[in-house]
């Protein structure tokens, strides 16, 4: 505002100017305020940097996920890439499609490069490890695990993961430990307590792993999962009814889940036999 100071000391001397005088002095305020205007103008406006339009990029991809556009998504995250090689959520989210789609390898490979720009992304390892379970090597999505669990000893997803594989090597008693120390970083994490529960029911201790179920349960009511398990629990236990209405839970929260239908109608049918005898 240099200029708007030095007219308040133009104007002082108005007085004292002829008529020749103030003209002049009008016109040099009218030029001063019209290129002051135009500079101001001119003046560049702030604009999106890489990091803005990577940022969009990335929640577009999750929106369009989220609406099963899963190519239009993995656009979106191709696109963030290209503008930032170095967009360690865009790699994950990517890997993350990929597995899903069972593309292995694919995944692998951005879950790689991820890790490369920063070895302690706990969902980049995390996510490396499920698709290694998926491809079946075990040791390997264990080495992930235990990655995680050194970078954050409080990961409880990690510990339920590497609980899952161990199972799959056949060491149970390691399994149900890992399984342990999830529940006891995060009492309410339902996902171990019905992993726990599977586990007891593969060793045919159907009472042990119903409690776990209930367990789950008590924690998300909606997980139509535990109800499943559970209720082939009861079935096994010649438990129809209680069964049938553990099923018919499932089919309240997940009308679609044509699996727990097979279930329903195997468990009628068993019914129908023991009150035949």
């Amino acid at each position: 505002f240099i200029w708007l100071s030095g007219t308040i000391m133009g104007l002082s001397y108005l007085s004292t100017m002829n008529p020749g005088g103030f003209i002049r002095f009008i016109i040099i305020l009218l030029i001063t305020i019209y290129l002051n205007y135009n500079i101001k103008k001119l003046a560049p406006k702030k604009t999106k940097n890489n990091n803005d339009f990577v940022n969009e990029l990335n929640n577009k991809g999750f929106a369009l996920l989220q609406q099963g556009k899963i190519d239009k998504s993995i656009e979106c995250y191709n696109k963030a890439i290209e503008i930032d090689l170095k967009c360690e959520e865009a790699w994950v989210s990517k890997g993350i499609i990929l597995e899903k789609q069972a593309k292995y390898y694919e995944a692998i490979e951005c879950f790689n490069e991820a890790i490369a720009i920063n070895p302690k992304n706990k969902d980049a390892l995390l996510n490396r490890g499920i698709t290694l379970h998926e491809m079946g090597k075990y040791d390997n999505a264990i080495e992930c695990y235990n990655t995680i669990i050194e970078i954050s000893q409080k990961y409880e997803g990690a510990l339920n993961d590497k609980g899952l594989a161990l199972v799959e090597q056949g060491k149970t008693d390691k399994a149900i430990e890992c399984y342990n120390k999830a529940i006891k970083f995060n009492p309410e994490y339902e996902e171990a307590y019905r992993n726990k529960g599977i586990l007891y029911m593969q060793q045919g201790k159907h009472d042990e792993a119903i409690k776990y179920f209930n367990k789950s349960i008590e924690i998300d009511p909606k997980q139509w999962k535990a109800w499943i398990v559970k209720g082939i629990a009861l079935s096994i236990q010649a438990k129809f009814d209680k069964a049938i209405e553990c099923y018919n839970k499932v089919i309240e929260i997940n009308p679609e889940n044509e699996e727990v239908l097979n279930y329903k109608r195997i468990t009628i049918a068993e019914k129908s036999k023991l009150n035949d005898k």
